[in-house]
């Protein structure tokens, strides 16, 4: 497959993806989707939760938000 393929499949792989935000609706869908196509590529990837602590600070209406998807 070439480059220009491949990255168009990702593409449209993540927009298929239905992220809402906010509130972040299948959000670990896409993460997951993303660590596993960086990992595959041979890249080292570390996911980084938001502390619940800085949600409630910034985002009072969303800190007892669970992200859904797949993960």
């Amino acid at each position: 497959m070439s480059l220009v393929n491949y990255a168009l499949k990702v593409l449209m792989d993540l927009i298929a993806i239905r992220t809402i935000a906010p509130p972040g609706e299948n959000y670990t869908e896409a993460v997951d989707y993303m660590e596993n196509e960086l990992t595959s590529l041979g890249l080292s990837v570390k996911v980084i939760e938001v502390p619940r602590a800085k949600v409630r600070e910034y985002y009072p209406e969303w800190s007892d938000y669970r992200p859904s998807g797949g993960g």
